[in-house]
């Protein structure tokens, strides 16, 4: 939000709001396989827009309010991970029930069990 708000054209006014309702529903449905509209209109996919433009973009803002070097890197390299990957909790629910089938108690308690491990969801497994 705050490489943002430092446009010289407020986003608001780069991407019309139909179209970024548009772009919320897209991400909303397709995840990171998503294509949305981006500023000028142009159509790009979601994980080109994160990484190209807003996962820069963050790292510069973070760095900025003196937030330490190695930890920006930390949480940004995981964001790129999880675009690289397509790996995100959602995917990672939707392929433990394809392996699985809709065991919702065992999807939870794997799925706790996880996260207790305090790794990046895109490096779990599915067993």
């Amino acid at each position: 939000v705050r490489a943002l708000y430092k446009d010289d054209v407020p986003i608001e006014e780069q991407i019309p709001f139909e179209v970024a309702q548009a772009n919320f529903y897209a991400a909303a449905r397709d995840g990171l396989d998503a294509t949305i509209k981006w500023k000028g209109n142009e159509e790009q996919p979601v994980k080109q827009v994160i990484l190209d433009d807003l996962l820069p973009r963050a790292e510069e803002a973070l760095l900025a309010e003196d937030i330490p070097e190695d930890e920006v890197e930390k949480y940004m390299g995981i964001i790129r991970d999880r675009v690289a990957s397509g790996m995100n909790g959602s995917t990672w629910q939707r392929k433990w029930v394809e392996r699985h089938e809709a065991d919702w108690a065992a999807l939870t308690r794997a799925y706790v069990g996880l996260q207790e491990t305090n790794e990046p969801v895109h490096t779990w497994d599915f067993n």
